[in-house]
């Protein structure tokens, strides 16, 4: 994707949101900013996702996870620590990442694990694309397989701190998917307390 692809996402993404403000009887300029906003944070999402799924080994057969979007690639959990032996061979060493498990294997989520397809799996798969992106330098190609260039305690902190700045191009995804319910909840969420209002509003007129 270039700039104007954003823009045009952005673009036909904020109109569309802001007409739907505009009809509920809200502010147009509020609902484009809000959906525009959201289209550029997803598209960032989607193509940090891509980044990581073209360079480095994931798998991508759809068995061990439904991914985003139906891309059936399992980018949840840690890729393997370079281990060699007394006669210097290289050897993959599994490491059970508390999101995900081990990267070529079943999904673990704090060692238990999870159903492709759930809930679990997705949200570990929307966090998983931008989390690696930003993750990358860390990462190794050695004869087809990713390894983890270090595993130390530092890098691990720092691994674990980099949810926070993924976590708005996570979210941005399953928003934009899920729009119209998002919608739907938050107009009944109002209509909801405008009706306790009135409740209060007649109990209180009543014990006058």
């Amino acid at each position: 994707m270039n700039i104007s692809d954003y823009a045009k996402n952005a673009t036909i993404n904020g109109v569309g949101q802001g007409i739907i403000s505009q009809i509920k009887g809200q502010n147009f300029k509020d609902g484009f900013i809000s959906g525009a906003v959201i289209s550029v944070l997803s598209d960032s999402a989607l193509q940090m996702r891509k980044y990581v799924k073209d360079r480095y080994d994931y798998v991508g057969d759809g068995k061990l996870s439904e991914g985003l979007r139906g891309d059936g690639a399992k980018i949840g959990g840690s890729h393997p620590e370079k281990i060699y032996d007394a006669y210097g061979n290289l050897t993959p060493k599994d490491i059970n990442a508390p999101t995900g498990g081990p990267q070529m294997k079943d999904g673990k989520l704090f060692g238990f694990s999870y159903s492709k397809g759930g809930f679990i799996d997705s949200a570990i798969e929307h966090y998983a694309g931008p989390h690696d992106f930003m993750s990358s330098w860390n990462y190794e190609n050695i004869n087809s397989l990713t390894y983890l260039r270090d595993n130390g305690t530092l890098t691990n902190a720092t691994s674990g701190l980099l949810l926070i700045p993924a976590t708005p191009f996570a979210i941005a995804p399953f928003v934009q998917d899920n729009m119209y319910n998002i919608n739907i909840y938050k107009d009944l969420k109002k209509d909801d307390k405008q009706i306790r209002n009135e409740a209060i509003n007649k109990a209180m007129e009543r014990n006058k």
